[in-house]
């Protein structure tokens, strides 16, 4: 999925203007210039799990040498697979 170029802060202001009544999906996605699906999407998301839900999120994990050898060893003697 791509990066959004918009902040969390501005997400949280058009879904609030939609949900204080400010207008429809199509008029603020227009006002904003972004999709009116997208909109819907936020609204959705914002509904579900509030404001969070627009912070960015930490990237893939990273694990240290001495993890990632035990694991392949741990393979290579039958105890779990790939």
């Amino acid at each position: 999925m791509a990066k959004s170029p918009h902040s969390a802060e501005w997400k949280i202001k058009v879904v609030e203007d939609y949900l204080s009544g400010q207008g429809s999906y199509d008029y603020l996605a227009e006002v904003h210039g972004i999709g009116a699906k997208t909109l819907r999407e936020w609204v959705h998301k914002y509904r579900k799990q509030g404001a969070s839900c627009f912070e960015k999120k930490q990237g893939n994990a990273h694990y240290s040498k001495e993890f990632k050898t035990m694991c392949v060893e741990a393979v290579l003697r039958g105890e779990g697979s790939v």
